[in-house]
């Protein structure tokens, strides 16, 4: 018997492999410097808050 996962639970999981995959490169320092540069090339500077979160977030978090 084979049970089929709807496409919307398919692409949940590959978000949360994509968040799972980035905070591992994020706490690698160089990568973690190359995303917060290029975050700040952005127009919104939500972009780079939200960079810098996640950096923070791969890195322990704020004690």
């Amino acid at each position: 018997m084979t049970v089929e996962v709807a496409p919307r639970v398919k692409a949940m999981e590959s978000a949360v492999d994509y968040e799972e995959i980035l905070l591992r490169e994020l706490a690698v320092p160089e990568f973690a410097a190359e995303y917060l540069s290029a975050a700040l090339q952005e127009a919104e500077p939500e972009a780079f808050l939200l960079a810098l979160r996640r950096v923070v977030q791969a890195n322990g978090g704020v004690s």
